[in-house]
């Protein structure tokens, strides 16, 4: 089911980012957590799929509003609604048709019409943000301690009126003067409707303060952990991103792979402590190795920049502390013992696959910082390895999102291939031979072994993994492989191959570790799966590029890797599958 949060122009557009990634920290894997514009709202049959519509504070109300009544039939039909910097009061009779947008222009606020004769007034904020805003105390009902909100100014904030009396309202936080801050209205005549209402602008970090306190953010995040519930939704058992914001990156390999990461990327820390390289998505500061174990700023909490790595230039892997989902000594040991020695005088890599590593522990997206930023790409040495642990924004093919829940390994691999070895006709191939990379790994003896025998290629770009026997057999989706293509020069063409797998995943989600035998002494580490795809997709590409493109080749492995060929084994004794 989706979370859907509304990104029309009425809002806060700073605060969107901010808003969907606490969001999402807090609700994957269990939603998907999703902005909607006004066109969809409007247009998009969107109800039927969403768990709850997310309405986030207002700069305007003077564009037209994309709340239609479409909205008021979602709540009606037993949706949730939560919303931000709203005033409610009730009605003496019912209106069920919301205004017209010249009726929202003309007035300066915008309303939307609940059940129960209850009308919402959505406050019109500051386009600037929260710098306007005046902070005030609001106390939670059941907690011992206040959150710090912002409430716009010179606007008064706006009050609760005509509610105390009603049964079907529940009070959630009052200001310091005892006014309702927030409330919960149930609509028990239709079922589950609900809504979940604040004055406040709980969905925005509070600028205004210079150094907010950690425990008023750790407040903030219970409360909205209460509105959630209240709306309904079924949280997971732990937090599924461990922090809202990009962690610092690590360019990690052996000191001479590092050293030409930073010449081609003309960083020379004699010239000063750091070295900023913007681009046309991000801004990404370089620091050098001596910052390790320097606690770095955070990036801005609205516009998730700028992204920080760290160069290690001596041989070394970051902390533990500093990583501790994924072990970067780990790869690299397990990368560097199973490698064998690669003649690279054709010119096609700089070095093996893997062995140049981009890691963090929480990043938008690797996929996004790679293809976002062409500078910055197009100085990156072949190949590189973008992988991190948690994934604010991953994508999927399409529109669609890859979720990034605990157990994942999300990571994207940029080549550069000369378009006198490979026409650009043929990359088409990748997606297949990178999959079919994926479930070669699966089946190597430090990964699953045997068991790896139930992992499959879907066509065209899809993991799936077969659980259960007989009639109990299931075909589960554990992964998928994206690739975005370019021409870097006239010489040569970029890929970027990104992947999701489910590996460490707790049900219900389905991942590697669920086709392990409890009986089975088998350890899956997350460091071995990336590190056996990597060695496992080197001599596939390398075939591949040596045969112009080809797919003929590899045509017979992938098809005894298909799904298709397994669900429905019809096979000659030749072919028997293994």
């Amino acid at each position: 089911m989706n979370v859907l949060v509304y990104s029309g122009p009425e809002v806060v557009q700073s605060s969107l980012p901010f808003l969907t990634n606490t969001l999402r920290s807090l609700l994957l894997p269990n939603y998907t957590v999703r902005s909607v514009t006004q066109h969809t709202l409007i247009t998009h049959p969107w109800a039927p799929s969403c768990a709850m519509l997310v309405i986030p504070s207002f700069s305007s109300t003077t564009s037209g509003s994309g709340l239609t009544d479409g909205v008021s039939k979602f709540v009606n039909d037993g949706g949730s609604l939560l919303a931000f910097s709203v005033g409610v009061k009730g009605r003496t009779k019912d209106v069920l048709a919301l205004p017209t947008s010249h009726e929202m222009g003309s007035s300066g606020s915008a309303s939307l019409s609940l059940p129960d004769s209850v009308t919402v007034d959505f406050a019109s904020s500051s386009t600037q943000g929260l710098s306007h805003g005046r902070a005030e105390a609001v106390h939670v009902e059941g907690s011992t301690g206040d959150i710090l909100t912002s409430v716009q100014s010179p606007v008064p904030r706006p009050l609760f009126t005509n509610l105390t009396d009603r049964t079907n309202v529940k009070v959630l936080g009052r200001f310091g003067d005892g006014e309702i801050a927030g409330v919960s209205l149930s609509f028990e005549s239709l079922g589950s409707g609900r809504a979940i209402l604040w004055a406040p602008r709980l969905d925005q970090p509070l600028v205004t303060v210079p150094s907010p306190n950690p425990d008023e953010e750790k407040r903030r995040l219970g409360l909205l952990r209460v509105c959630l519930r209240e709306c309904g939704l079924e949280l997971p058992s732990r937090e599924a991103v461990s922090s809202r914001v990009p962690t610092p990156m690590y360019f990690v390999g052996a000191a001479p792979i590092v050293n030409a990461i930073l010449s081609r990327l003309s960083v020379d820390f004699t010239q000063g402590p750091t070295k900023e390289f913007k681009d046309q998505n991000d801004t990404f500061v370089i620091h050098p190795s001596s910052d390790v174990s320097t606690d770095l700023p955070e990036p801005d909490a609205m516009t998730l920049q700028p992204k920080r790595v760290i160069a290690l230039t001596n041989n070394a892997s970051p902390p533990r502390e500093k990583t501790p989902t994924f072990d970067v000594a780990l790869y690299v040991d397990e990368l560097a013992k199973r490698k064998q020695d690669k003649d690279l005088s054709d010119g096609s890599y700089s070095w093996p696959i893997g062995a140049a590593l981009m890691y963090g522990e929480v990043v938008t997206s690797t996929q996004t910082m790679l293809d976002k930023n062409p500078r910055f790409l197009a100085n990156l040495p072949n190949p590189l390895l973008c992988l991190a642990s948690y994934q604010l924004q991953g994508r999927g093919r399409g529109g669609n999102m890859w979720l990034s829940p605990y157990g994942c390994l999300q990571f994207s691999l940029a080549l550069r291939i000369p378009f006198a070895k490979v026409p650009m006709t043929k990359l088409v191939f990748l997606q297949y031979l990178f999959s079919l990379a994926v479930v070669e790994a699966c089946r190597d003896e430090a990964v699953l072994g045997s068991f790896g025998e139930a992992v499959r290629i879907k066509w065209p770009n899809d993991i799936y993994a077969v659980f259960g026997e007989g009639e109990r057999k299931e075909l589960k989706k554990i992964g998928g492989v994206l690739v975005n293509t370019g021409i870097i020069n006239e010489d040569s063409q970029i890929v970027i191959v990104g992947c999701g797998l489910n590996v460490l995943c707790p049900p219900p989600m389905c991942s590697l570790l669920q086709l392990i035998p409890p009986e089975a002494p088998l350890e899956l580490r997350m460091e071995k799966v990336a590190a056996a795809i990597m060695i496992k997709l080197e001599p596939l590409l390398d075939q591949w590029i040596k045969d112009g493109g080809s797919f003929d080749s590899l045509t017979d492995l992938y098809l005894r890797r298909w799904l298709h060929s397994y669900v429905y084994p019809k096979p000659r004794p030749s072919e028997e599958l293994r």
